[in-house]
């Protein structure tokens, strides 16, 4: 199977720009004295982008992975339990992401 380099790209990008992001914030959080908002201005329009680079490479990811089971004759019952698969293993990681931090961090 043969990735496409642009939505690699573009994944390292949206990376980078949530790295930045939650840099600002952690900077925020931990250290009050330096004045950072991350809930406003330019990082405010930053974390939206972020967020939705996310969400359009995820969508363009999910419908080129639907084409080529289609164009590789996989039926449709197969590509549904593939998909409801993969979705249950996001919404399971981002579940135990919830778990150990409010493990870490309680109700704060």
């Amino acid at each position: 199977m043969n990735r496409y380099w642009e939505i690699d790209a573009a994944r390292t990008l949206a990376i980078g720009m949530m790295v930045a992001y939650h840099l600002a914030w952690d900077l925020w959080w931990l250290t009050p004295d330096i004045d950072i908002d991350p809930f406003g201005g330019w990082l405010r329009a930053l974390q939206v982008c972020t967020g939705s680079s996310f969400l359009f490479i995820t969508g363009v990811s999910a419908a080129l992975v639907h084409q080529r089971m289609v164009a590789a004759g996989v039926p449709m019952a197969t590509r549904l339990r593939r998909h409801w698969r993969r979705a249950l293993q996001v919404l399971a990681a981002g579940a135990l992401v919830t778990v150990a931090t409010f493990a870490a961090l309680g109700s704060e």
